[in-house]
């Protein structure tokens, strides 16, 4: 039969925990070694870097009730700039005092979520940037045919000829209305 403490180093290291126990002197002792992640943010067993949230463990031990209090998500930088978010939690188990870390998976989800929606962001500001460009060169080309028109109209034009041009200016008018729409819904959409 498996010794329970080694069986519970190696599950709390396949479940990517650090597990540490406090001491008399104030000092933690690594229940089993620490995951990769752990050991890239911090080789200090003080754990300097928790600030507050150490200060407010050892309120929580110091009531000397069983359970458990988290904090976080917290978030470290290790050397190569990748960075980590983590929760910290302070047990109180059958008078032992543990401090447990442990990766935040819900925040590397919600980061990609985040990433995406940026991403899509820009995308579609992006769309909506091309979108106003293209209408405004419709407009321009809108406003030549309108003076197209008119400069034909002042060349006495024959009686269908001066019809065709109405017919063109009409739906010239037309286009312009439609640019207009177009430019309107692509704002509300974005909006």
């Amino acid at each position: 039969m498996a010794n329970p403490e080694t069986s519970l180093a190696v599950v709390t290291r396949a479940l990517g925990l650090a597990v540490f126990v406090r001491q008399p002197d104030g000092g933690f002792e690594p229940v089993g070694p620490a995951p990769e992640w752990f050991v890239r943010v911090t080789s200090d067993d003080t754990f300097p870097f928790l600030g507050h949230i150490l200060e407010e463990a050892t309120a929580f031990w110091q009531r000397r009730q069983s359970g458990r209090a988290d904090w976080g998500p917290v978030a470290e930088v290790d050397d190569q700039g990748r960075e980590y978010h983590y929760l910290v939690s302070a047990l109180l188990v059958d008078g032992a005092e543990y401090l447990v870390f442990q990766l935040d998976a819900g925040a590397e989800r919600m980061r990609e979520v985040l990433q995406k929606v940026r991403s899509e962001a820009l995308s579609a500001e992006q769309d909506h940037a091309s979108h106003r460009a293209v209408a405004a060169d419709l407009q321009r080309t809108v406003s030549q045919l309108q003076e197209t028109i008119t400069r034909l109209v002042q060349t006495s034009p024959t009686p269908l000829q001066a019809e065709l041009m109405r017919a063109l200016g009409d739906q010239t008018v037309a286009l312009k209305g439609g640019i207009g729409r177009l430019v309107q819904s692509t704002s509300l959409r974005r909006a």
